[in-house]
């Protein structure tokens, strides 16, 4: 059995700067391809919310969190989560659609946080699911903090906890451009960063130098945020696998791309 960890970035799968607009042809090509995998390998998504959920949480700062909430944080935090779990809905629904047996995990009530710090996981729970061969579905979500009352737990911190506790064969991450480039993809000299060398003691990618854009209502931290959650899983695994011949390969690439289906295989 392989495991398939795949981080559906936002942008692949929303239209980020349109209030809750879904790609939804990408999403059925996203599912049709889970569906084209082998049956040895087994898969858990995580997806970003793009626009589900970004602007509620930049608007009412809920990344911030408060310890004394009011009405109208509660407000914005349940709003939220509506948004994000009506993506999640949608991307299961999908799948489903294609014959894949997909179920949601929110980690809202499961997973917990101190000061935006990871104290409490869904992973045995998660372990579980995939072992009976279920594809199981997280996202970016709220969720409780013990010092904050409540905070945003992206889905490139889901995929951190994921990773080291899981140790998947395959790690991609999907987005809506063809991989790492050196200027956003519009620029005329842009150009595909191929492989990235990570220090195994530091988790600091060796790269060019890179110029990115970031949504004003992303709270997430855009494509440099998944290069460092990349980075820092491949220097954890490169010290896990020291003593063992076992190997890792941590794919950035286009949603639905020839790219995406072999890192996945």
């Amino acid at each position: 059995m392989r495991l398939c960890l795949i981080k559906l970035g936002g942008s692949a799968v929303t239209v980020k700067d349109r209030f809750e607009t879904l790609k939804a042809e990408e999403i059925r090509e996203f599912a049709k391809m889970v569906k084209r995998l082998p049956k040895d390998v087994r898969v858990v998504v995580v997806h970003g919310a793009g626009s589900f959920g970004h602007f509620q949480a930049k608007q009412h700062s809920i990344v911030k969190g408060t310890s004394l909430p009011n009405y109208d944080l509660l407000s914005g935090f349940s709003d939220c989560r509506r948004s994000v779990t009506l993506l999640n809905h949608t991307i299961v629904s999908a799948f489903v659609a294609e014959g894949v047996p997909a179920v949601a995990m929110s980690p809202f009530g499961v997973w917990r946080t101190d000061n935006r710090e990871v104290i409490a996981t869904g992973i045995q729970q998660l372990r579980e699911v995939i072992e009976i061969g279920l594809v199981a579905v997280l996202h970016g979500d709220v969720v409780l903090d013990e010092t904050l009352g409540f905070t945003v737990l992206s889905g490139d911190v889901l995929m951190k906890s994921i990773a080291n506790a899981l140790q998947p064969q395959t790690i991609a991450f999907l987005t809506d451009v063809d991989g790492l480039l050196t200027f956003p993809p519009q620029h005329p000299q842009t150009s595909l960063i191929t492989t990235v060398f990570i220090d195994p003691h530091t988790g600091v990618p060796h790269i060019p130098a890179i110029s990115t854009t970031i949504a004003q209502h992303d709270v997430t931290g855009g494509i440099v945020a998944k290069l460092q959650v990349a980075s820092a899983i491949a220097a954890t695994r490169l010290q896990q696998t020291e003593q063992s011949d076992d190997e890792i390969v941590i794919c950035i690439a286009k949603i639905n791309s020839d790219a995406a289906l072999q890192a996945c295989l």
